[in-house]
């Protein structure tokens, strides 16, 4: 029986042992997966503030994104109105351009009927004085023939 009793005892010790060794093995485990749950509970909590952090940037650029867009919409907005201007003063333009032509030509055709009239005009006073200038010299060399007249006739009264 005592063979028996010191194989139970050292069996008894032998798992007594192991148990402890277990314990302190399930205690090491236990720590370990503590200490892996306190990171993995850190990592997951830093993991959340990048999170929020990225999301507060996503909004801010899709925020920026949006205004961004609408004011493309309204430049072209804007560059389509502007291209409507142009061609509306574009327009004004030829059609000024052509007045502008019709009123230079207008000009034109009355100087030159001015011209034609002023022309006319002295061609006449000329024609006026040439004729005054003709009679003037008519009733001139008129006196002088009288005058030789008269003193041939007196020449030959004399001369008999």
């Amino acid at each position: 029986m005592n063979f028996l009793v010191e194989k139970y005892d050292s069996t008894l010790k032998q798992t007594m042992i192991q148990l402890g060794s277990s314990e302190k093995l399930a205690q090491a485990r236990l720590k370990a997966i503590k200490r892996v749950r306190a990171e993995h509970k850190k990592a997951n909590e830093e993991t959340v503030k990048e999170k929020e952090v990225l999301r507060v940037k996503f909004e801010e650029l899709e925020g920026k994104l949006k205004s961004d867009r609408a004011a493309k919409k309204e430049l072209a907005r804007e560059k389509a109105c502007q291209e409507q201007a142009a061609v509306t003063l574009e327009k004004e333009k030829a059609e000024l351009l052509e007045e502008r032509d019709a009123a230079v030509a207008k000009l034109i055709r009355e100087r030159q009927r001015l011209k034609d009239s002023r022309n006319l005009e002295v061609t006449r006073e000329r024609e006026r004085v040439q004729a005054a200038m003709t009679d003037k010299a008519v009733r001139c060399f008129g006196r002088v023939r009288d005058y030789f007249t008269r003193l041939d006739t007196f020449g030959k009264a004399k001369n008999l």
